[in-house]
């Protein structure tokens, strides 16, 4: 599994360098400033990556489609549109091909597409995460051969801009709850707290074989770490680290909002295993599921947890949806095929991605999926008490559901 993770980072890695081989060496300055939504639109939305590369806000009922990128072919790469957790902006990556090169960009809107912002960057990037402020975003993208991660703000004048604050490979981070520092862990030797000046405090543990570290909204941290000759999950508060899982190979874990439980998968080279749930206070795990499981998440309420679970067959691809309440994991809807871009940008990090976006509706009670069932491909939304999902959109590749009803 990891074999195949690295290789996915890799070929990644490997078409973001080529696209930016002339690429300037660094920004000339942002455009415009982040703003505030200035007409919120009524009702959760749902965010929408296309196949063509445009990218659309819309009703989870598939109405009221709103474009705010159209598609320009060859032109322009779109990737990974994102949610402010307060819901009034969004944030995408573009990387736009011309006679001189190519140039990468962050840019940001209102949900209606308004308000649009530029922030050139030194990166091709591939991934964004919104601070828990809604004021700033980190961002990942190839850089001088490595990843380099940078944050788009606002200075103390006032003016927008992107700033490279590290380089390294791999590269996986979480946002502090107040938004001045990052968790970071790079390569298989750094885990550690970066600030907005660049300043690195190692944690003082070796870091163990995972990838995105998880900073809770009450400030605890989680991470794996190797001890002597183990692995283990901890969490830790301050200068007091827990232990909360022993474990062989590798892992990817995802904590619950409320920060009372912490979902895992141990990987242990033979391919993708099952879910466990541990609890933070007692440190006592359960099995949610024992079926290969290849992207979870929480719902925003922390009450259930969303496994995309294989199918056994001659295609590899094949999943159904599971949803644990935590007693159950039910099956729900019939078997599909994710979405290629979900299965190879998305599903190979998921515990980095489940950081920055969600599947989940406000409450809880429905979700959202782009793939193939049976011979229609797009995005559909599935409720809890439906036996099959609706379809919404032809031709959506990655989905995001707004963070809350604007």
């Amino acid at each position: 599994m990891r074999s195949r993770r690295a290789a996915a980072l890799i070929t990644m890695v490997a078409l973001v360098a080529a696209c930016t081989r002339n690429a300037p060496e660094g920004p000339s300055g942002a455009l415009s400033s982040l703003s505030t939504f200035p007409h919120p639109i009524t009702g959760d939305r749902l965010l929408v990556l296309k196949d063509d590369g445009s990218i659309v806000t819309v009703s989870p009922d598939g109405s009221a489609v709103i474009s705010l990128v159209e598609s320009r072919g060859i032109d322009l790469e779109t990737r990974q549109p994102v949610w402010s957790p307060d819901g009034r902006s969004v944030a995408w990556a573009e990387l736009e091909l011309g006679d001189q090169g190519a140039s990468s960009r962050l840019v940001t809107s209102a949900p209606d597409g308004s308000s649009r912002t530029e922030f050139p960057v030194e990166t091709a990037t591939f991934f964004l995460q919104w601070d828990p402020t809604s004021s700033r975003i980190a961002y990942l993208g190839n850089f001088q051969g490595a990843i380099g991660m940078g944050v788009a703000a606002r200075s103390a004048d006032g003016t927008p801009v992107a700033t490279t604050l590290g380089v390294g490979q791999p590269f996986y981070l979480s946002w502090s709850p107040e938004g001045q520092q990052l968790l970071i862990h790079v390569g298989s030797e750094t885990l550690g707290t970066l600030d907005l000046e660049r300043n690195l405090v190692p944690i003082g543990d070796a870091p163990g074989i995972f990838q995105a570290p998880v900073w809770l909204a009450d400030g605890r941290m989680v991470y794996a770490a190797t001890a002597k000759d183990r692995q283990v999950l901890v969490i830790r508060t301050g200068d007091r680290a827990k232990k909360l899982v022993t474990f062989e190979g590798s892992i990817e874990f995802v904590g619950s909002p409320d920060g009372k439980r912490i979902a895992y998968r141990i990987d242990d080279g033979s391919g993708l295993g099952g879910i466990d749930v541990v609890d933070v206070r007692s440190a006592r795990s359960r099995t949610v599921t024992e079926t290969p499981t290849s992207a979870f998440q929480w719902s925003p309420d922390g009450r259930r947890l969303l496994l995309m679970t294989m199918v056994e067959g001659d295609d590899p691809t094949t999943h159904r949806w599971q949803v644990w309440d935590g007693k159950v994991a039910t099956r729900i809807g019939p078997t599909f095929l994710p979405s290629p871009t979900f299965w190879r940008d998305y599903v190979p990090f998921y515990g980095q991605f489940a950081q920055s976006m969600t599947l989940w509706s406000p409450d809880g009670s429905s979700f959202a999926f782009a793939g193939l069932i049976g011979d229609r491909a797009g995005i559909w939304v599935q409720d809890l008490d439906a036996e099959e999902p609706t379809f919404v959109l032809d031709g959506g590749s990655v989905v995001a559901w707004s963070p809350e009803a604007s």
